[in-house]
């Protein structure tokens, strides 16, 4: 089973107006009902890996994938994108490129990154 989360900052206002609450999600990686893997997003502005770093280790993450929002050409108001994929196991950086395509990409590492679990539970 896959769960999702969207950025809050984008969304607060509008479930707020909708008389909704929000919950965050920052802790969910050291919360006692954890998911099997959680992987996070992260739009930086500079020192991209090392702010993606500690956002990983901070929030209890298996995995976080960062852009870089100040890069014209991708991210935000474009059709492509390029991130690099930070885990325990290291980094998969994924070269400019349709989102869809890096969509694929993201989640065929969270697919490698579940592999090993998968394996033993099925063993």
């Amino acid at each position: 089973m896959t769960y999702t989360a969207v950025h809050a900052d984008r969304v607060d206002r509008a479930i707020h107006d909708r008389g909704r609450r929000t919950v965050g999600n920052a802790g969910i990686g050291h919360h006692a009902k954890r998911p099997f893997l959680v992987v996070g997003f992260a739009a930086e502005t500079q020192d991209l890996l090392k702010n993606a770093g500690a956002k990983l280790a901070r929030k209890g993450l298996d995995a976080i994938v960062v852009n870089d929002v100040a890069q014209a050409g991708i991210g935000f108001d474009s059709a492509d994108n390029e991130v690099a994929i930070l885990s325990a196991t290291g980094e998969t950086h994924v070269a400019h490129a349709p989102k869809a395509q890096i969509a694929a990409e993201v989640l065929d590492e969270v697919a490698r990154l579940r592999a090993p679990a998968t394996a033993a539970s099925e063993a």
